[in-house]
């Protein structure tokens, strides 16, 4: 997202300033992760629990209030699975983004195939940490979404958790921290966002921080499995260096 990764770059220009090294990383099989692992994985029912103690019926035997700004979410829980892949199948060609996104909440058919999901899982997190200790990382400093969504977006935005949502799959320790505010300069740079897919998702990206002027802007910070010290460490270097340029 525009602002997210411009706050990102900032971030990288704090972490130098301490006489840091960094070296570029990139995720191994981003999509692959996040539908398929994290999505088919939450969703592994097709979303029936979620809708029944979120939206079912409260006593006395009567439908719960729904935010109107949830009713995209609500729609996708209650369809069919068969319905969700055949949406998926002709929405592909013109958003595969998000026909992807849409085919997993499908969930998983039988308890062999949440098995073989469990099992997909592990061997990622694997991959991960391998690719992670093949570079030599301590620990990784990367976009967080920001600044906060207008009011009635965040519920329209299914993409906006995917910065947050890889970890909590590959159950590493992370933790955010603003390190910038959206500035004017961004809010004219964000009138000519295109995004990486041009589909609905990413001109609804712009809807959502328009306006955001002033508002703070973080980055993420990780560490491995069992490592939450090295992940403070880093959250804490760099908190240090951006109060110190606030303070000039």
């Amino acid at each position: 997202m525009a602002n997210s990764v411009e706050g990102f770059k900032r971030g990288l220009d704090v972490f130098l300033e301490q006489n840091n090294i960094l070296v570029p990383f990139t995720p191994p099989r981003t999509e692959y992760a996040l539908n398929e692992l994290c999505i088919r994985g939450f969703f592994a029912d097709g979303g029936r629990l979620l809708q029944k103690n979120l939206f079912g019926p409260r006593p006395p035997s009567r439908p719960d209030i729904v935010d109107p700004n949830l009713k995209q979410q609500l729609l996708l829980y209650k369809i069919p699975n068969i319905a969700k892949k055949m949406v998926s199948f002709f929405m592909r060609p013109m958003f595969p983004r998000i026909a992807n996104h849409v085919e997993a909440h499908s969930g998983c058919s039988s308890v062999k195939d949440l098995w073989n999901h469990y099992t997909a899982i592990k061997e990622y997190r694997c991959d991960y940490v391998k690719e992670w200790r093949k570079l030599g990382l301590d620990a990784l400093l990367c976009p967080m979404l920001g600044p906060a969504f207008n009011i009635g977006h965040p519920g329209k935005l299914f993409a906006g958790f995917g910065f947050t949502m890889l970890f909590n799959i590959l159950n590493f320790p992370a933790g955010v921290l603003p390190v910038t505010t959206v500035t004017s300069e961004d809010e004219e740079e964000l009138k000519h966002y295109q995004g990486y897919y041009n589909d609905p998702w990413d001109k609804e990206v712009i809807k959502g921080m328009e306006g955001g002027e002033g508002l703070p802007v973080g980055v993420q910070c990780v560490a491995l499995p069992w490592q939450e010290e090295q992940c403070l460490r880093l959250m804490k270097e760099v908190e240090t260096v951006t109060r110190a340029r606030c303070d000039k």
